[in-house]
């Protein structure tokens, strides 16, 4: 089981990697820039393959989607090829000769090692087994829209929700087709289909490769770009990038969000491409940023659009700044120049608060930002937990947040980093008013991640590891200059000993009896668990692939989605009748399904009932236990809801027992309209 999971990890990396690559390197980075800012621009080509092949009248499948974005990559890359041959620049295009030497490269490998050594000691490790669910809230839209992409082959976001085929969007109970934000489910789609995997396996194997692919390699790009000329922070971002709780591990183990974890994964190439088209970094031409920028920050935007909001904060102070240098251009002196230097940077402030207030009234978003999500602490509490990076739950991270103080001290001493610091002090101001604050205010800072505290404490971290990098990078140089006879690869040296030491110190140092090591492990096995107290267990699991087996891969069985059941579609296959956790009792549900929920427990003498069964062409009922619902979901199950499948029992008339096992059933409807019966 474990060698196929690495199987189709090697399968998502080479998935992830290839096309996006053929297309960077169209534009004439680096080789090693190439790799590193690949993944985006394969995740949003998939992605919008997937969207145009159902307006063309064709069904989506692993390869045909793979092989039109390699192809595309191909194109790309084999003109960029034929005008340099023009140009005279054939040599160059394979080898990057001007930049040899100045660049880091080997880096990258450690950041690829980090990721993955880390990626495996706590996501993967957590898994109970390769196929477990992480059974949250969001993951019954998200594992069960993947298995209906593979099921219709419509892989359009347009139009992504649980029920994809042609028949059972004519049975969905509450029309939930729509508009959803999918590149996630397409990468997972995608790897299942082309390794045979089943979706939990693809899903946990995409969720790696953000881990310990995407993400790493973002970061060494980004801050290669910001420390152009300081390859000891570069090399310090490694460890430090891999040590906070709050980002990746905590959107993947203890608040699973797998899609928002994925787009803020990429969010690191799209400040890299930013910020290297201002700079001109690695001597890449502006076009190439721009358009690498654009396709990353569409893969963003499909992954989970808050990702967008979270490269606009780590940016803003960016781009005031870029103001405030453009005003210093200007041939004046003294006062004059520190007046104009200061107004654009005002300027500039109130354009970019200008634009964040348009889109905060913006009618599209009004449902995100006006979510209101319980807050959790007091003021002063959130303060201190943003800057200890206990975001999370987590216990504080004290090193971590030490290297970033220090890390922000030597940033404000260099004209070109003191905007970093307030990418930062931005990312904490929005968590607590998050986690913290009432009102308009709180809507107005964090509407954008749903108020949702848990959310912005993820890029709280992002915001804090340039930093934490730099501030690792000043410890290991003051250490190298206090040695007598120190050498150049004396400092690296310690640059690799005050990085594992911070890395290893930030999951292990101890508090209150807790480390954020085991903090995570806990809480990724607990929700990764298969063990009969999740809401779908390996128990139930077995009886509803027992079931599957008597009603066919077509057979559409009734169920109560509460007994755990909404999430025997996309980890089986079963046709379930009930996939959905939300929405019933709502105008826009079916009369059918109305009736189901609230009487089937009558259907040996309700007409109506009998007939609404006939119509769905429902044959079976699903049964996974006597006592809904179960743990995550109870906030949001109403009991007179479902009485017409809480009341049912072996005796109920128009039932027959097929399958039994403790308290599941696999019952036939076998009463049709007008009293008839039909063994």
């Amino acid at each position: 089981m474990w060698l196929n999971f690495a199987l189709c990890f090697a399968a998502g990396a080479f998935i992830l990697l290839l096309p996006g690559a053929l297309i960077t390197r169209s534009f004439r980075f680096p080789w090693v820039y190439t790799l590193a800012i690949a993944p985006g621009c394969s995740v949003a080509l998939y992605t919008l393959i997937g969207a145009v092949l159902p307006l063309a009248g064709v069904s989506a499948n692993g390869f045909v989607v793979a092989g039109l974005a390699f192809a595309i990559g191909v194109l790309s890359f084999v003109a960029s090829l034929c005008l340099a041959w023009r140009r005279g620049e054939l040599s160059s295009f394979w080898v990057d000769r001007r930049l040899q030497g100045s660049l880091p490269s080997w880096e990258m490998a450690v950041y690829l090692l980090l990721g993955f050594v880390v990626s495996v000691g706590l996501l993967v490790r957590s898994f109970d087994g390769p196929e477990s669910l992480t059974q949250t809230y969001d993951n019954v839209l998200h594992y069960g829209a993947v298995r209906a992409f593979l099921d219709s082959g419509n892989w359009s976001f347009l139009s992504m929700g649980q029920y994809g085929t042609g028949e059972d969007a004519a049975l969905d109970p509450l029309s939930t087709a729509g508009f959803y934000p999918a590149a996630w489910h397409v990468m997972a789609a995608l790897v299942s289909d082309v390794t045979g995997a089943s979706p939990a396996l693809a899903s946990n194997v995409v969720n790696t490769a953000f881990c310990s692919l995407v993400f790493p390699l973002g970061m060494f790009a980004l801050l290669s770009a910001l420390f152009p000329e300081r390859r000891l922070v570069v090399l310090s971002g490694a460890f430090v990038s891999a040590a906070f709780a709050a980002f990746p591990w905590a959107l993947y183990m203890s608040w699973p969000l797998f899609p928002y974890g994925s787009a803020l994964s990429v969010v690191p190439s799209v400040v890299f491409c930013f910020v290297g088209f201002f700079s001109r970094f690695a001597q890449v031409r502006r076009a190439g940023y721009l358009v690498v920028f654009l396709i990353s920050c569409v893969a963003v935007a499909l992954l989970q659009p808050s990702g967008i909001f979270v490269a606009a904060v780590l940016l803003a102070p960016y781009c005031v700044c870029l103001a405030v240098f453009a005003a210093g251009k200007i041939k004046v002196r003294g006062w004059r120049l520190c007046a104009l230097r200061l107004l654009a940077g005002v300027v500039a402030t109130a354009f970019v608060a200008g634009i964040w207030v348009a889109l905060y009234k913006a009618p599209f978003l009004q449902a995100v930002v006006n979510f209101q999500w319980v807050t959790t602490l007091e003021p002063s509490r959130a303060v201190a937990d943003a800057l200890l990076f206990a975001v999370e739950g987590n216990p504080p991270q004290w090193i971590l947040s030490a290297l970033v103080f220090l890390g922000m001290a030597r940033s404000l001493c260099d004209s070109s980093l003191r905007w970093l610091p307030f990418s930062f002090i931005f990312a904490v101001v929005i968590f607590v008013a998050a986690a913290s604050l009432e009102g308009e205010a709180r809507h107005l800072l964090s509407g954008f991640w749903y108020t949702d505290p848990y959310r912005v404490g993820a890029f709280v971290a992002l915001g804090g590891m340039p930093l934490a990098a730099l501030g690792a990078a000043v410890v290991a140089k003051g250490l190298a200059l206090a040695i007598p006879r120190r050498k150049a690869v004396g400092a690296t040296l310690l640059a690799f000993m005050v990085g594992a030491a911070s890395c290893a110190g930030a999951y292990l140092v101890s508090f209150q009896g807790t480390t954020n090591y085991s903090f995570l492990l806990e809480q990724g096995e607990t929700n990764a668990s298969t063990g009969d107290d999740r809401p779908f267990g390996e128990k139930k699991r077995l009886f509803v692939e027992k079931a599957k087996a008597i009603v066919g891969d077509d057979g559409l069985v009734l169920n109560n989605p509460f007994d755990g059941s909404m999430y025997a579609y996309g980890a089986t296959g079963l046709r379930t009748y009930y996939r959905d956790m939300g929405g019933y009792g709502a105008t826009y549900e079916s009369p059918k399904s109305l009736a189901i929920r609230e009487r089937l427990a009558r259907i040996g003498s309700d007409d109506d009932v009998a007939e609404a069964v006939e119509a769905l062409g429902a044959r079976y009922l699903l049964v996974l236990n006597d006592e809904a619902p179960i743990g995550w979901f109870s906030p949001v199950y109403l009991p007179v809801q479902w009485e017409g499948l809480t009341q049912i029992n072996d005796e109920t008339p128009g039932l027959e027992v097929v399958l039994a096992e403790d308290d599941m059933r696999l019952y036939r409807l076998s009463r049709d309209k007008g009293g008839s019966d039909d063994d």
